[in-house]
């Protein structure tokens, strides 16, 4: 019950953050990189916001194995979250209502 995501900003000119409510991520690693330092020590963190600045990449690994997630998987129906920005002017498409960046985790 996880989930490996590679986010990456291809927007040259602005910064934009992502956010969860309810699954934290567990950043493993910044622009393909393993976040180990000289040691090779474990450098990961749980975070529920990421920013990227442009042409930036975050790999992190949402993970609903926990027993708080139990729920989810024997109701039936399973829980919906979200990764969305917090950048509200960006969650639509222009002049439409729906678009823009934000997209569902499902689990069943």
């Amino acid at each position: 019950y996880r989930a490996l995501l590679r986010i990456s900003d291809l927007n040259v000119t602005e910064f934009h953050t992502l956010a969860t409510v309810g699954v934290p991520m567990h950043v493993i690693a910044d622009n393909a990189r393993l976040l180990r330092d000289t040691a090779g020590n474990d450098m990961t963190y749980y975070t529920n916001s990421i920013t990227l600045g442009g042409g930036e990449s975050t790999d992190v690994i949402l993970d609903v194995s926990g027993s708080q997630y139990d729920v989810c998987r024997t109701n039936g129906t399973g829980c919906t979250f979200f990764l969305y920005t917090t950048n509200l002017d960006h969650l639509s498409n222009d002049n439409e209502n729906f678009g823009g960046m934000m997209t569902q985790i499902v689990v069943k």
